[in-house]
């Protein structure tokens, strides 16, 4: 009977009906507001990483693509060097064969002709100059005159030595092949 006059007592006191619509509000609030949010917050936030991620990777980029531009912008700096510093002009060329006939005169190695060709590197505003240089002496002179080629103010390539035989067992008969850049004249 205790449950019958508790019963009775809650029926009088609108309390629990009031309880029940209230908590009927908050749920079809939350059933219709709340959770149908939550989907969309769910799918914003995974937009968002998936954003975050893509913004850190395109930074990465950046920063790769920055590093990259200021070697490339060292490389031209080095190459307008090369070309106005260390290059001659094609007009100067000759040059290079008279330091060539002095060098060999100041060390007594005997020369015969030089032999020379030109090839034209348009896309490069260069002139690769290939030169021949037979010569004949002692080993201390030849020796000497290597040494001097390679410490030339010009920037001469030793491509290729070549040493044909000869009679005579203190002498030596040296075909030399050069190269150099020779940088187009400015028109």
């Amino acid at each position: 009977m205790n449950v019958e006059k508790i019963s009775v007592n809650l029926k009088k006191v609108h309390f629990v009906r009031f309880l029940l619509v209230v908590l009927g509000v908050n749920l079809a609030i939350w059933g219709f507001l709340v959770l149908p949010k939550q989907d969309r917050i769910a799918a914003l936030q995974k937009n968002y990483a998936a954003l975050r991620s893509q913004g850190t990777s395109d930074q990465k980029e950046i920063k790769e693509l920055q590093a990259r531009l200021k070697h490339l912008q060292q490389a031209q700096e080095d190459l307008k060097t090369i070309y106005n510093k260390l290059l001659i002009r094609r007009t100067e060329g000759m040059s290079i064969r008279m330091e060539l006939e002095g060098l060999a005169n100041n060390l007594q190695v005997k020369r015969s002709d030089f032999s020379y060709d030109y090839k034209d590197l348009q896309d490069f505003g260069l002139q690769h100059f290939m030169l021949s240089v037979p010569v004949e002496g002692n080993y201390r002179n030849i020796r000497r005159f290597i040494n001097s080629i390679e410490r030339s103010e010009h920037f001469l390539i030793l491509d290729r030595v070549d040493l044909s035989s000869e009679k005579k067992e203190d002498t030596l008969n040296l075909d030399f092949t050069l190269s150099t850049y020779l940088v187009e004249d400015e028109k």
